[in-house]
C-alpha cells in the first residue's frame, strides 16, 4: 500500500468515527472507534484510532487503557509505548512506566526515547539511569542541548564531572560553556574553556578568545591569561 492511499484511508477513518461519534454522543466516542478498528487491515491505523481518541479524552484512567489497547494494536507503535510509560508515571506505577518506556527505546534508538527515560530517570532521582540515557540522547542530539544541559546541571554543578559523565564531544561542550557563560558562572566557564581547547578545533578559537576578554573584564587575570596563553600569539595580546 503507498503512502497516499494510506493516509487517505486514515483521514476517511477519522472522519467516519467523527461522523458516528456526532450521531451517538461523545459517551460512544469509544465505541465508536472501537467499531471501526475491526473494520481496518493496518495494525498502525487502529494504533492511531486509538492514540487519537486517548488525546481527545479528559479521565485518566480511560486513556491509559486505550493507550493500552494502542499498544495491543500495535506493539511496535513508539509512540503508544512513551505515552503509556508517562501515563503510568503519572497513576504512581514507576515500575511499569519505567518497562513502558525502556520497550520504546528499545523500538527506536533516536533521540525522543533516550530523552523521555533521561527525563524519567531524573524526576525518579535514579542519577545512575540519568546520567547513562542522558549521555545516550547527548549523543543523538544535533542542536539544542539546552534542556539537557539544565537537568545534568541541577545534578552535577562541576564543569569537569559533567562533561565526563555526559561523555561530551565538541558540540555538547561548546553549548555548555554558552550556557555557563549566559549565566556568568564564570569559574566552570573557565573548566568548559579548557576542555574545549583540548579538542584543539581552530573554530573555537574565537569563543575561546571572547571568553578570555570576559574573564578579564571581570577581573580574573589569571584565567584570562590562561586562556590567551593557550591560544598562542596569534591571539594572546
Amino acid at each position: 500500500m503507498t503512502l497516499v492511499p494510506l493516509l487517505f484511508g486514515i483521514a476517511l477513518a477519522t472522519r467516519e468515527i467523527r461522523v458516528e461519534w456526532l450521531a451517538r454522543g461523545e459517551g460512544s466516542l469509544r465505541q465508536a472507534v472501537l467499531e471501526q478498528q475491526s473494520r481496518r487491515i493496518l495494525p498502525a491505523a487502529n494504533a492511531s484510532y486509538l492514540l487519537w481518541l486517548a488525546d481527545a479524552t479528559p479521565d485518566a484512567v480511560e486513556r491509559l487503557n486505550l493507550l493500552r489497547e494502542a499498544i495491543a494494536a500495535d506493539r511496535r507503535s513508539v509512540s503508544a509505548w512513551i505515552r503509556a510509560g508517562l501515563e503510568l508515571e503519572q497513576a504512581g506505577k514507576i515500575a511499569d512506566a519505567e518497562k513502558a518506556l525502556l520497550e520504546a527505546a528499545h523500538l527506536d534508538r533516536q533521540l525522543l526515547p533516550a530523552w523521555t527515560l533521561a527525563n524519567f530517570y531524573f524526576r525518579q532521582k535514579n542519577d545512575t539511569e540519568f546520567w547513562k540515557w542522558g549521555a545516550h540522547a547527548a549523543a543523538l542530539t544535533y542542536d539544542d542541548y539546552r534542556p539537557l544541559l539544565q537537568l545534568a546541571d541541577l545534578l552535577e554543578p562541576d564543569a569537569d564531572a559533567l562533561l565526563a559523565r555526559l561523555n561530551a564531544g565538541p558540540k555538547l561542550t561548546r553549548a555548555y560553556l554558552d550556557f555557563l557563560i549566559g549565566r556568568q558562572r564564570l569559574d566552570a566557564a573557565q573548566q568548559a574553556g579548557r576542555a574545549l581547547l583540548r579538542f584543539n578545533d581552530v573554530a573555537d578559537r574565537q569563543r575561546i578568545a571572547g571568553l578570555a576578554d570576559r574573564q578579564l573584564a571581570a577581573g580574573r587575570t589569571a584565567d584570562a591569561a590562561e586562556l590567551r596563553n593557550a591560544l598562542g600569539d596569534e591571539t594572546g595580546q
